[in-house]
């Protein structure tokens, strides 16, 4: 299998490739799509190499590093929101093409720039573009050890509540696209994990080619966000949502039971409690400072990406053959899925005990211990 980075360049740039407005020259010297099967041949190409870029990431993910563990997570839900932004464009070039819309310039043009915008971040994701930081680095030693314990545990419990706060925002988010599904029970979609990881999406007899191909891309999403949870998690993650949310009760109560749930007040106490008991170097408590300013901030960036996906999971309704009870149950699924994400992956930047299922990423208490002993 080629190397990740040759994957991803040639992965980006097949994408870029098909998005191009018609008659336009890419930097890669080919010239945007000007008919459905010039769309097709181009969608085709980005499949073939999608599921050797999601066995890559992978093994990415089981990488010693945390941070290239962090990064193919972000790679994988920009590779998924990608994947369903190709799906929405191949579904309104078939409306088209089983319209007798004739595929104009003009159409084809505003077609390609509004989905390039849509993914041109996603993109940069997958390229390794490094996001700008708000945050100042290399903040100055502090005077004496008071002053390093009151600063690092104001650091280190800001961060726990900034997780927790923005794994609950993106978590009600999936659980109020799973409810707006209308299935009667959240259980049914759990049945569905299964199936769909099978490939289980329906044969779609009769669908043109373009319609086809808009199908196979949300396969493709699909197989990003199960390889994103890893397939022990997979195989557990329907159950686990549907006690969470029997647990949590009320949408409007998902925030204070996710707190709970993680035991956030009992991590800052523990924490704390450590960082009141070392007296490590001072440098050493600025550096993990610093540390734990780049933890909430990759968690920011997870949360981010993952917010974007829920909003595109809202297409699905649209897809050829995923509008009846079959794909109903699907879309149910969908959410299923990236609900868990977002929980698990709250808890494995907290270390959040019962509930860090992941367990890729060392959490806040984890950066303390290994910062100031």
């Amino acid at each position: 299998m080629p190397e990740l980075s040759r994957l991803l360049d040639d992965y980006v740039g097949a994408v870029r490739t098909l998005l191009t407005p018609p008659g336009v020259q890419n930097e890669r010297g080919g010239k945007g799509p000007v008919s459905a099967r010039e769309i097709e041949s181009r969608a085709e190409e980005i499949l073939r190499l999608s599921d050797d870029l999601t066995r890559a990431e992978r093994v990415a993910l089981a990488d010693n590093d945390p941070t290239v563990r962090v990064m193919a997570s972000q790679r994988l839900l920009a590779k998924a929101a990608t994947e369903l932004e190709i799906s929405a464009y191949l579904n309104a070039a078939g409306k088209d093409e089983a319209e007798g819309t004739k595929f104009s310039a003009q159409r084809l043009d505003d077609r390609s720039s509004r989905t390039i915008g849509q993914v041109d971040e996603y993109l940069n994701v997958l390229a390794g573009k490094p996001v700008a930081k708000g945050l100042q680095r290399g903040a100055a030693v502090p005077p004496n050890l008071d002053v390093a314990r009151t600063q690092l545990t104001t650091v280190a419990c800001d961060a726990c509540d900034l997780i927790a706060q923005r794994a609950s925002e993106t978590g009600k988010e999936a659980f109020n696209g799973l409810l707006g599904v209308g299935l009667a029970e959240i259980g049914q979609a759990v049945g569905t994990i299964a199936s769909a990881v099978a490939g289980s999406l329906g044969v779609g007899e009769g669908l043109s080619r373009l319609y086809t191909l808009c199908r196979d891309f949300v396969r493709k999403m699909y197989d990003s966000i199960l390889a994103l949870i890893g397939d022990e998690l997979a195989k557990l993650i329907g159950d686990k949502v549907v006690s969470w949310v029997k647990e949590a009760k009320d949408k409007h109560l998902f925030a204070d039971w996710l707190i709970t749930a993680y035991g956030v007040e009992n991590i800052k106490q523990a924490v704390a409690t450590r960082i009141a008991a070392s007296s490590a170097e001072l440098s050493r408590f600025s550096d993990t400072n610093d540390r734990l300013d780049d933890l909430a901030g990759h968690f920011g960036r997870d949360m981010e990406l993952t917010k974007k996906l829920i909003k595109g999971l809202g297409y699905l309704k649209f897809v050829p053959g995923l509008g009846g009870p079959e794909g109903l149950l699907f879309r149910g699924a969908a959410y299923v899925l990236v609900l868990g994400w977002a929980l698990a992956d709250g808890a494995d930047y907290l270390d959040a005990g019962k509930m860090d299922l992941i367990d890729r990423i060392p959490g806040v208490a984890a950066l303390i211990g290994e910062g100031i002993g």
